[in-house]
């Protein structure tokens, strides 16, 4: 599917504005008598060249803002305008400015990833040469220039969603929303979809619902968080981390209880939790120790771990943190 960019207006800046939107679904919290709508008095504004990740506790949650933003299921009640142009809330109708990936199943698969990319931009002024040594050119700067002649039956669901975002990228809409929320990508293939986000936010805005909090802190500069169907989080990745990523190290120990019962007795003011073979230092207080003062504690009592990593600030991190506060 190939959608050009038609809205009629220049000097766009907004691409979508939420105000106060709330689904029409609802549901039923386990254990409680009362009803919620999955979606509730949501407001959030993307502007054109950002990339905005949206997650949610629950899944079904970022898979509905999805369909709402595109124009698919329609919403209770709130506004929702995209390309600064409002639109009637029980249209049920993709709007020609707006490329939507939602599924692994869009594509044709006896054909190669070569063929079917020359195929889906037929309606380009460009002649098929050209337009194969483009793509041949995309799939070598996304490190995956050996699905080029491959059938698209071969290929698994994640990379078949990486041909539909080459495509989405391809449109130039002004709008493209992926609805990803079910899919796990490698790490090799969010580093593709980073590729493919930078292209398309040099003409547009991408919105990615995704459970894969990797994908949001290397692909998007803007994240939204949902919890019981309200937004808990909004805005940079980077403020993310800094407010609510709460792990300073990562250490990783042949015995781990063992280490941290001994971390807990030299500082007792940072939270060890068991992670595996590793432990995870979290700070709850408002100085915490220097990087170098907290080594030099362990050296001084005898700890000595295989190794300790100091932590950049994730969106992980972020997330589970964010769910500890709410409880969930």
């Amino acid at each position: 599917m190939i959608v050009d960019v038609k809205t009629g207006k220049d000097n766009i800046k907004k691409a979508v504005t939420l105000t106060n939107i709330c689904s029409s679904e609802h549901y039923a919290r386990d254990g409680e008598g009362d009803v919620r709508r999955l979606i509730e008095n949501l407001s959030l504004e993307v502007f054109v060249g950002e990339g905005v990740g949206v997650s949610a506790q629950n899944p079904t949650e970022a898979r509905l803002l999805m369909e709402i933003i595109a124009n698919i299921r329609p919403y209770y009640s709130g506004r929702c305008v995209l390309a600064e142009m409002g639109m009637m809330q029980h249209k049920r109708r993709i709007l020609p400015h707006v490329f939507f990936v939602d599924t692994a199943e869009m594509l044709y698969n006896n054909m190669s990833v070569l063929e079917f990319l020359v195929f889906a931009t037929d309606r380009q002024n460009v002649d098929s040469v050209t337009r194969q040594k483009h793509f041949l050119k995309v799939l070598i700067d996304m490190d995956f220039e050996t699905l080029a002649f491959s059938r698209i039956s071969t290929l698994s669901d994640t990379e078949k969603i990486l041909i539909e975002m080459i495509i989405a990228a391809e449109s130039k809409s002004l709008l493209v929303i992926a609805s990803v929320p079910d899919y796990l990508f490698s790490v090799k293939e969010i580093r593709a979809l980073n590729v493919l986000f930078k292209i398309i936010k040099e003409h547009g805005s991408i919105i990615v619902g995704t459970s894969q909090a990797s994908l949001i802190g290397i692909c998007c500069e803007k994240v939204a968080f949902l919890i019981d169907g309200r937004i808990e989080f909004f805005g940079s990745v980077s403020d993310l981390c800094k407010s609510w990523d709460k792990v300073l190290y990562r250490i990783s120990d042949t015995d781990p209880e063992s280490t941290a019962k001994k971390l807990s007795e030299i500082y007792d003011e940072y939270t060890y939790r068991i992670d595996g073979s590793g432990i995870l230092v979290y700070n709850y207080s408002e100085k915490p120790l220097s990087d170098a003062e907290f080594m030099r504690r362990m050296l001084e009592n005898g700890i000595r771990p295989d190794y300790i990593k100091i932590n950049k600030g994730r969106v992980g991190n972020s997330f589970e943190e964010l769910r500890r506060m709410h409880g969930v």
